[in-house]
C-alpha cells in the first residue's frame, strides 16, 4: 500500500512537493521498487520507501509501490 502525506492536496501548487510513502500491509512481503506506468522504476531499495515527487509530476503518472514475497 502506498499513501500520500499530507492534506489538502487539491490546494497544493503543481511545483509543491509530494511524499509518497510505502507501507507493506502483509506479512511475508517487503518493498522492492517505486514505478511509473511504463513500468520504468523510479526509485529502489528499503532506503527508498518514501519517495517524493511534485505535484506536477503525480498529476501526469501513475506511481506504484511494488512489494515482493520474502525468500
Amino acid at each position: 500500500m502506498a499513501t500520500v502525506v499530507g492534506d489538502n492536496y487539491d490546494e497544493l501548487a503543481d511545483s509543491d512537493t509530494i511524499t509518497l510513502v510505502a507501507t507493506v500491509c502483509v506479512v511475508g512481503y517487503e518493498f522492492s521498487h517505486w514505478q511509473n506506468q511504463d513500468g520504468d522504476v523510479l526509485a529502489s531499495g528499503e532506503d527508498n520507501k518514501t519517495f517524493k515527487i511534485t505535484k506536477a509530476q503525480a498529476m501526469d503518472s501513475i506511481i506504484t509501490a511494488v512489494f515482493v514475497e520474502i525468500g
